[in-house]
């Protein structure tokens, strides 16, 4: 799960208290993805909301890729199996 935070300049009368929403300073995120991959990094925007967006895309776009680096690893151990049994099976034609 990411978080929010904000990097507030050292002069701001918030910078002791990143979960302050209302300044303008950058946003980031940090946390761990469901993959257990650490993030810390720019939110790419001054407003909380959108780093809030921001940090749910990046959780969804990592969760989905993922998924899909899951099913290939699947797909490549069925392959795998089925090139195995179709070589068995023209060898043992080949031996009859």
């Amino acid at each position: 799960m990411l978080h929010v935070y904000t990097r507030h300049a050292a002069d701001c009368g918030h910078a002791n208290d990143t979960q302050w929403r209302r300044c303008r300073y950058p946003k980031w995120f940090r946390g761990v993805l469901p993959n257990a991959e650490a993030v810390r990094e720019s939110a790419g925007t001054r407003s909380w909301e959108q780093a809030e967006r921001n940090a749910r895309k990046k959780e969804a776009h990592r969760d989905s890729i993922d998924s899909a680096n899951s099913l290939q690893t699947s797909y490549d151990a069925i392959s795998h199996n089925v090139t195995i049994s179709i070589c068995r099976k023209a060898l043992s034609f080949g031996s009859s």
